[in-house]
């Protein structure tokens, strides 16, 4: 048996949040004062029919999760003040409505239970459902948008809406975090819908670590990430490595893959205890349509996929749910193996790695040290926090600060820049040289001492 994860056949991705939508009404709460629970609620309308997968992946990387309606009462509003809009229905000769966070646990048996992990006690089946146990997931459906009945539904038919909740108090003050961001009373930088004091969530993140030159490493930087609570897919920890300035990591050799395992096996939490002893996410993936279970497999990165370490069986195209593959690539057994994953068909929620690795390769200036160990060190400045140096997102050159117009050559250009905007805080071309706040003579002689063609 292994754990397994899938975005299905739409699961191209997770660049998702709401781009693309066709509609996004503004979430709305169910206020205590009026009965509800003080959670708040949001329709998305796409413009095509979206996985159930990747609706629950999106809802996650907002902060919330698939719309749980446990109770008659929930039930009832959500219907009536979101589901029951005509356009978030689609009649496809089975009148589809949104997709909620109801889904079979292979963990249980096959027994229906709610993403939000809230006790199955409450269900408003259609006359007609459910009817099949191979329809996985839950939908509003089957009396159209009148009725606020439900259907099992299949992860991939055609669904074009679903509803996200939120209900998270990270700070147990008793009022959801959501709300809270949304009246600004907390701050949200990174807008994925979990205040800037309760990140990283789930566990703790081991501090970055450095595979150095000097005792033969790449001099790439490394981290292991705990995954959410809910536990995002291998998609979403890609976009999230992806949003941090770097990627899911790539191991290209035997000698990274030892480093790489041994540093991942300080951190218990990064593993599950398991016969399989599953651990962290890697970058690597297959690509559909190129022969299970040994097809074209390759790294987040883009990097070739040059060096494998299977495990004895792996890859081996079974798990969990199987249906379209397995194509995704973790550690397993505790120790640097790996193994093949499936691509997460609905029954299998909660199968998923308890961590992923984050490694940063990135030299954008071309100095030959990689930026993070820079940015780190203070050597480079990110003002906005997202690993990448400011003068790789238009400031300063990292190599030629002087080169203001930025055309590769210090010159009267840049001469002119810095008389023309003389005691200013830099102007338009940002003539501040040396970032001290004021044009002046140190950024004159800068420009002086750098004549010529940058670096």
């Amino acid at each position: 048996m292994e754990f397994t994860q899938k975005l299905g056949a739409a699961a191209s991705a997770v660049a998702l949040s709401i781009g693309g939508v066709a509609g996004a009404q503004d979430a709305v709460q169910w206020r205590v004062e009026d009965g509800g629970n003080g959670h708040w609620y949001q329709l998305i309308i796409r413009p095509k029919p979206i996985n159930w997968e990747v609706a629950r992946v999106a809802a996650t990387e907002l902060g919330g999760f698939l719309a749980c309606p446990s109770t008659p009462e929930e039930n009832a509003w959500i219907h009536a003040t979101l589901a029951s809009r005509p356009e978030a229905w689609n009649d496809a000769g089975w009148v589809y409505g949104p997709w909620l966070g109801g889904h079979r646990n292979a963990l249980s048996g096959g027994e229906w239970a709610w993403v939000s992990g809230e006790s199955w006690t409450f269900e408003a089946w259609h006359s007609s459902q459910p009817d099949s146990v191979n329809q996985t997931v839950l939908s509003f459906g089957g009396g159209g948008p009148a009725s606020a009945t439900w259907a099992d539904t299949g992860p991939e038919e055609p669904v074009t809406s679903y509803l996200i909740e939120w209900s998270a108090d990270c700070n147990n003050d008793g009022i959801v975090d959501y709300g809270q961001i949304r009246a600004g009373q907390l701050a949200d930088s990174n807008g994925n819908g979990i205040p800037d004091g309760c990140e990283p969530d789930g566990g703790n993140p081991s501090d970055a670590a450095q595979w150095s030159s000097i005792t033969g490493g790449n001099g790439h930087w490394y981290a292991v990430i705990p995954n959410s609570a809910e536990r995002r897919s291998w998609d979403a920890c890609s976009l999230y490595c992806q949003q941090r300035g770097g990627h899911l990591v790539s191991i290209l050799s035997a000698a990274e893959n030892n480093w790489v395992a041994s540093f991942a096996l300080q951190f218990n939490w990064a593993w599950v205890d398991h016969p399989d002893g599953f651990g962290p996410f890697l970058g690597g993936r297959q690509i559909d349509g190129t022969g299970e279970p040994l097809g074209e497999w390759t790294w987040a990165s883009g990097e070739r996929w040059s060096y494998a370490n299977w495990n004895p069986g792996e890859p081996n195209n079974s798990g969990c749910g199987s249906v379209n593959g397995e194509s995704v690539l973790a550690f397993t057994a505790r120790s640097g193996v790996w193994n093949d994953l499936n691509a997460i068909p609905a029954s299998c929620v909660g199968w998923l790695a308890p961590a992923f690795i984050i490694e940063w390769s990135a030299d954008c200036n071309n100095d030959g040290i990689i930026d993070f160990g820079q940015i780190r060190a203070g050597e480079l400045e990110d003002a906005n926090g997202n690993n990448i140096p400011d003068c790789c997102e238009g400031g300063p050159s990292c190599n030629c600060p002087a080169d203001i117009a930025r055309d590769g050559v210090v010159n009267g250009i840049d001469l002119a820049a810095v008389l023309n905007n003389w005691g200013s805080p830099g102007g338009t071309f940002d003539a501040d040289v040396n970032g001290d706040g004021l044009v002046n003579g140190v950024d004159l002689a800068e420009v002086l001492n750098s004549w010529g063609p940058c670096p």
